[in-house]
């Protein structure tokens, strides 16, 4: 069973390695490369397994912008136009169709031929036949992607930075878990400043590592704000 289960990888690899071949020759990228290479804007451009062109974008506003450049000058081979958020939503409901039981932590798009899943050590019993089964299904739904990575984290790693950076800008919290989460409720009487490190910190939490498992509240106690409470990462 290994035995096949090694040269069906040594095939996909020999066929995704044809595909980068022939894609660098192919007049339709450089035609669009041309197109956007002097508009000062991050974006790959990805020949897919499926003939589509894929253009991956650092936001929605990029990929915006992109469809509007690519519009006055139409390629001649079908093109998509992808970003990280928009593909993580598409890949989490793909991963909750296939694999239901999987709790994963974050799905790292920036580079799009290479993409990372990042997978819960505790909450799944990992096995290389479902790393197999995961990178297989990914390659098929993500036919731009040459390379897909499955990484495997200690939940504890998550919840600790978590901790020692709220610690750190001295905020009280309340944290309570659930199966498959930890909540941090951030409690207080919070000024103008803290409330902008608090916003600071979760962008870049969230961005580093999802918002699938861990989660922050904010319960503030400001008289101005008659003790509301929002939750970050809710849209």
């Amino acid at each position: 069973m290994f035995k096949y289960v090694t040269l069906f990888f040594l095939f996909a690899i020999i066929f995704i390695a044809f595909y980068i071949v022939n894609a660098s020759n192919d007049p339709q990228l450089r035609h669009i490369d041309k197109i956007l290479v002097n508009k000062n804007r991050n974006y790959e451009i990805l020949y897919g397994r499926d003939h589509v062109i894929y253009i991956n974008t650092n936001s929605l506003d990029e990929a915006v912008w992109v469809k509007q450049a690519l519009e006055k000058n139409q390629p001649g081979k079908p093109v998509r136009v992808i970003n990280p958020d928009d593909e993580s939503i598409r890949i989490f409901s793909w991963l909750a169709d296939n694999f239901p039981d999987l709790q994963y932590f974050k799905l790292q798009l920036l580079d799009a031929s290479n993409p990372r899943l990042t997978v819960s050590k505790q909450r799944n019993a990992i096995t290389q036949q479902l790393i197999d089964n995961l990178i297989k299904g990914l390659l098929q739904t993500m036919p731009y992607a040459s390379n897909i990575s499955i990484a495997v984290l200690d939940d504890n790693v998550l919840e600790s930075q978590a901790i020692e950076t709220l610690s750190a800008i001295g905020l009280s919290y309340e944290k309570y878990k659930t199966a498959n989460n930890v909540y941090f409720n951030i409690i207080g009487t919070l000024s103008d400043s803290e409330l902008n490190k608090i916003n600071n910190y979760v962008d870049e939490y969230y961005k580093q590592w999802g918002k699938q498992y861990v989660r922050f509240n904010v319960n503030l106690k400001n008289q101005d704000t008659n003790n509301s409470s929002f939750s970050y990462g809710d849209n």
